[in-house]
């Protein structure tokens, strides 16, 4: 067995057709490719790219764009470590005494 039978009854392989895929999630949550409501996947692309920049323009953090091959180029902005509050933590402010211990005796 490849699977423990917890993570093998949440895996579901449709081979049957759409039916079987339906028997397991509505069609009104589908697109219209798999028999569903939602209208065409790339309509459905569309809206959500459209969601996904405003996020990222709102952010202001990441900028992405799709390239040729469909996967995604990501561009990181550095953050501005003067504006950051505070002064930076190090280990020992963190985590207490820095070092090993090998042997403790306590009296």
């Amino acid at each position: 067995m490849v699977l423990i039978p917890k993570l093998s009854k949440r895996i579901i392989v449709h081979t049957s057709g759409l039916g079987s895929l339906h028997d397991h999630i509505h069609p009104k949550y589908l697109p219209l490719e798999y028999g569903g409501e939602l209208g065409p996947v790339q309509d459905i692309w569309g809206e959500f790219y459209v969601a996904l920049c405003g996020i990222v323009v709102i952010l202001g953090q990441r900028t992405l764009s799709p390239n040729v091959t469909g996967s995604w180029n990501k561009r990181t902005s550095a953050a501005n470590e003067e504006k950051r509050p505070g002064k930076p933590l190090d280990q020992s402010e963190l985590f207490g005494m820095e070092g090993s211990f090998k042997k403790l005796s306590v009296d």
